[in-house]
């Protein structure tokens, strides 16, 4: 589906067009000699001087952009501030697009609309009236300054800003401003701010403003910069505009229905291929796996996006015919192969990307950028289900969007709600390991992995030759044991979508015995699992996400050893539970073996940079008892 984005600043390396000498315009000569050499250009690669739009609102529905952004650059890694990218359709308009470039040196030179370049995206599965205007700075390096300037005239769907006081660059000077025409309703809503912000109104004035705005930081395992960023949301409504009322996330459901209304039907082509599909099936839960599958991997994505075609899907006959369609295209096509076995099942509106202008207290139709399935199974209440993505099999869900909100479309409204697939990514790994009377290691090992927590295990290997996916695998275990050599390795399922993988596998590694005189140390975790994040930094400013790490693993592992060898130094049983994630081990001695149970949870959660050290300190320990040794004693 279609993302509302007017102008978007981004950095591509594009050939510069022609420059010219000259003089920088009047707003810009303060600008050039702002002082930013207090930043640290080992965080700050370049600092946002200026972002500023003026808004105009014709309440019939068009929007006139008026920008002006300027960027000092501080680092190499900055130059390129000095391209500027807007994005516009068949809907827009774009004047005076110019730029100018201030060298170290204090030469100018300028860029004019005529010398932009204006091109299409270039994807073999994008198919839209999407354009984008660049403009290229020559030249530019560490210590330039550089300043755009451009008109945007929109004819809005939706008559909509979401606009971002921060990004990645540390903002001096954020600015949205407009005059409110008589008879044109606002709503607006602040994003990552203190709830007691507001603009500054005058009459008819308003002004969206911040300053010394600090940039978002880099941090791994941190959600998408976008959803982090201080900004604010607005709605402008007219009844002579095409924005449709917005009192609740029900009445953007009503909408998204009467314009879809006629794709609702199930027509007789439906009904038929949807009988062929089905045909055998046991029961209703065999009958949605086929036609999720079915939907999966016969109709091949071809996003379009043109006009309303943003929003409005095909005919489910069309897609039939032509086996290509977009998210839309697919999820409605899922809805009526559904509803013609009785199934009943709806389109639900969600955001890929992030969840960036989602807000439950905001209602707006431009919020979502993607469209999937729900249905009703059997026994198991609202199901949600993504026919766009081949990797992730029903009743599974992408972790992109799993705990995300999507809006359930009814014909009678709809609501928001959480998506979940109900279904825990599972792994179990079981070893069989022998310390040998010479002093080495085999182990017999058997992993299976749920659907949901594949995780690009099948796609990555499914398409290697058999050769090639044995020397893979080696290769993969050896960062983990040292001087291992894999003996054979089984796939079970590899090829089959709707089951787990099993990889049975057996190996030797003298390696992981070490001898200390009369002494053995061994380590009974030697098969890593799965990855965890590690967190070196003592302190953390963003939130932690574990959604794309959310797991539940359990390994056991039985490790025999020869006669001779005494247990000296046992690891120690554990457990650490918080509200985001659980580990333990467990261990049990028996005749001439010792059997190691470790259960380890991380849930799909976002949590507070205020808890940081909770975080820190659970992986830590998870860690460390992974990394723990098994003393033996030698009787010789």
């Amino acid at each position: 589906m279609r993302t509302l984005l007017t102008a978007l600043l981004l950095v591509l390396a594009v050939p510069a067009g022609t420059a010219y000498g000259g003089k920088l315009p009047d707003w810009a000569r303060s600008l050039a000699e702002v002082d930013c050499s207090h930043h640290d250009t080992n965080e700050v690669d370049a600092v946002c001087l200026l972002d500023e739009t003026e808004l105009t609102i014709d309440p019939s529905g068009t929007l006139v952009h008026r920008t002006r952004r300027a960027f000092r650059i501080l680092t190499t890694a900055g130059n390129g501030r000095g391209t500027a990218v807007i994005s516009h359709n068949s809907r827009s308009k774009i004047n005076g697009a110019r730029a100018w470039v201030q060298y170290p040196n204090g030469k100018v030179e300028r860029i004019r609309e005529g010398d932009t370049l204006d091109t299409q995206y270039a994807d073999s599965t994008f198919f839209t009236d999407a354009r984008r205007r660049v403009i290229p700075l020559p030249g530019v390096t560490k210590g330039a300054v550089v300043f755009f300037e451009w008109e945007l005239e929109q004819d809005e769907e939706f008559m909509l800003v979401h606009w971002r006081f921060q990004s990645t660059d540390p903002v001096l000077e954020s600015t949205l401003s407009f005059d409110l025409p008589a008879g044109v309703d606002l709503a607006w809503q602040a994003v990552n701010m203190d709830e007691g912000w507001k603009p500054r109104v005058s009459g008819s004035r308003h002004l969206f403003q911040r300053k010394d705005v600090p940039a978002v930081p880099d941090e791994e395992w941190a959600p998408p910069a976008a959803d982090l960023m201080e900004g604010v949301l607005i709605r402008f409504h007219s009844p002579a505009g095409g924005t449709p009322p917005c009192e609740d996330w029900a009445d953007v459901a009503r909408w998204y229905h009467g314009l879809t209304r006629e794709k609702w039907a199930v027509d007789d082509g439906t009904r038929s291929l949807s009988a062929e599909i089905c045909n055998g099936a046991a029961d209703a839960e065999e009958k949605i796996r086929r036609l999720c599958r079915w939907v999966q991997s016969k109709i091949r994505y071809v996003d379009i996006e043109i006009g309303m075609g943003g929003y409005i899907p095909h005919d489910p006959a069309e897609v039939c015919r032509t086996k290509y369609g977009d998210c839309k295209d697919k999820a409605f096509l899922l809805m009526g192969l559904l509803r013609a076995q009785g199934i009943e099942a709806w389109p639900v509106l969600c955001r890929l990307g992030g969840r960036a202008g989602i807000e439950a207290g905001f209602p707006w139709p431009g919020a979502f950028n993607h469209c999937i399935t729900a249905l009703a199974a059997p026994g198991a209440g609202i199901r949600f289900f993504d026919p766009t993505s081949e990797l992730v099999p029903y009743p599974c869900l992408s972790p992109k969007l799993e705990g995300a909100m999507g809006l359930l479309v009814r014909a009678d409204g709809g609501e928001l709600l959480p998506m979940a697939s109900g279904v825990e990514p599972r792994l179990d790994v079981h070893v069989e390991a022998e310390i040998t009377a010479s002093g080495g290691m085999k182990a017999r090992v058997k992993e299976v992995y749920s659907l949901a927590a594949l995780r690009g295990v099948r796609e990555r290997f499914g398409s290697l030759s058999e050769e090639q996916r044995h020397s893979d695998w080696e290769a993969w275990l050896s960062r983990r044991i040292p001087g291992i050599k894999l003996e054979e390795v089984t796939w079970r399922n590899l090829y089959d979508a709707e089951k787990d993988l099993v990889i049975e596998y057996s190996l030797s590694a003298p390696g992981l015995v070490k001898r200390m005189g009369s002494l053995i140390m061994v380590s009974p975790f030697f098969i890593a699992d799965v990855n965890k994040p590690s967190f070196g930094k003592a302190e953390r400013k963003l939130p932690v996400s574990l959604e794309e790490t959310a797991i539940v693993a359990r390994q056991e592992v039985v490790l025999r050893y020869p006669a001779g060898l005494a247990v000296e130094e046992n690891i120690e049983p554990c457990r650490v539970a918080t509200d985001f994630g659980e580990f333990s081990v467990t261990v049990s001695e028996g005749e001439g073996e010792l059997t190691l149970v470790k259960e380890y949870v991380v849930r799909h959660a976002i949590v507070p940079a205020a808890r940081y050290g909770e975080v820190k300190s659970f992986f830590a320990e998870v860690n460390n008892a992974e990394r723990t040794e098994i003393l033996f004693a030698s009787g010789e």
